[in-house]
């Protein structure tokens, strides 16, 4: 047997050995222990809950959980108080070129946007995280694009972008109808006409009061691999479904006339709750699994939603750039913010709330998203 021949066949013995080493060491089947259980607090109601009043119409509902998991819902009641209204604000919407899909996006985060962008219109009352964005990683973390259509003032833009997240649901607000929430899959050019604020990328976890598919945990290596939803699936991105991070999520009631914005803050970084699982699905030793310590996967939201008599709801950010600001009845600013503003705060690192004065004064900037969903009191 000549070298060249013995090489290639002991190639094709270890690779088989290793094949099928690895198959033995994957569960065939997602094993449920693998992943971290079921959030104790996705589910309604919340246990120890404080309850608070906004401005009218504006009730904060807050709780954590013994893993350091924050909590908050917001309810916005349009009965109570007509004048409330769901809008996007858009970063690229106002720079020296508006909606060139390139924005300076890091220094307006949540809070600042509460606070700058209530105008003659009336006052922002709550700012959470619109839909997913990207970034320039060659040239600057503050150079930030869509990856996704939006629709900003009854104005399509984008309505051509092809991406992962482009294949998901769409989100927004029928014109004319102010307190009309609708959930498109991969709407036309046309059908994105017909919104007033929309955008692009989110995983539908509820629609007409039922529960759309989630896929199963994937039982292999592959695991992380994006799958194209269809009108009856959440939409899922796989790995990111199953880690325990923080969400931002959006929920209504059927005739319109409540909606509710939920943000889970994870005490830990993203990407220390991803490697966790990951490690699991390839079968390591209980004794050596890392604990994933807090933060929701997307059915700990999706089960929350569903035991909170939603009508509909839509998972609208995930994970480090999640973040929430919303105005209290003293007129304070109460601050979520993200994983990845507290990493550069010197002063205000692994904080995780900041209740400030109303003009943001002696806060800390950045750790923004390119675009917020916001709710303003009209005038």
């Amino acid at each position: 047997m000549s070298e060249k021949t013995y090489l290639l066949l002991m190639t094709v013995v270890l690779g088989g050995l290793g094949a099928y080493i690895w198959k033995a060491r994957t569960p065939a089947h997602a094993n449920a222990a693998l992943l971290a259980p079921p959030s104790a607090l996705a589910k309604w109601p919340l246990t120890g809950a404080v309850t608070q009043r906004g401005p009218r119409g504006v009730t904060h509902i807050s709780a954590r959980d013994a893993d350091g998991t924050d909590v908050d819902l917001i309810e916005f009641d349009f009965k109570a108080n007509p004048k409330l209204k769901l809008e996007l604000f858009d970063q690229d919407s106002d720079d020296k070129l508006p909606f060139d899909n390139s924005a300076r996006y890091w220094g307006r985060n949540a809070a600042y946007v509460l606070t700058h962008e209530s105008n003659q219109s009336g006052p922002l009352v709550a700012v959470c995280n619109g839909g997913p964005f990207d970034f320039n990683r060659n040239q600057s973390i503050d150079d930030a694009q869509h990856v996704t259509p939006v629709v900003v003032a009854g104005k399509a833009h984008f309505q051509h972008i092809q991406s992962d997240e482009s294949q998901l649901w769409t989100f927004g607000i029928r014109k004319g109808t102010p307190h009309q929430f609708e959930v498109l899959l991969r709407p036309s050019v046309a059908q994105l006409e017909e919104f007033d604020y929309a955008t692009g990328g989110v995983q539908c976890l509820l629609k007409n009061g039922e529960l759309l598919h989630l896929e199963e945990p994937p039982s292999t290596k592959r695991w992380g691999r994006f799958k194209v939803p269809t009108t009856n699936d959440v939409g899922s991105l796989r790995r990111p479904d199953w880690t325990k991070t923080s969400r931002i999520s959006l929920g209504w009631n059927r005739d319109g006339s409540k909606l509710w914005m939920l943000s889970i803050h994870d005490p830990e970084a993203e990407a220390a709750s991803r490697t966790a699982l990951s490690i699991r699905f390839r079968g390591y030793s209980n004794s050596s699994l890392p604990p994933i310590i807090g933060g929701w996967s997307v059915l700990d939201t999706q089960k929350f939603w569903k035991s909170q008599g939603a009508w509909g709801a839509v998972l609208v950010a995930s994970g480090d750039f999640a973040q929430l600001a919303h105005r209290r009845a003293d007129g304070q600013v109460d601050f979520v913010p993200s994983q990845v503003a507290t990493r550069f705060w010197k002063t205000a690192a692994g904080r995780t709330r900041l209740v400030t004065a109303p003009n943001l004064k002696g806060a800390p900037t950045g750790g923004s998203a390119l675009f917020y969903w916001t709710v303003r009191e009209t005038k």
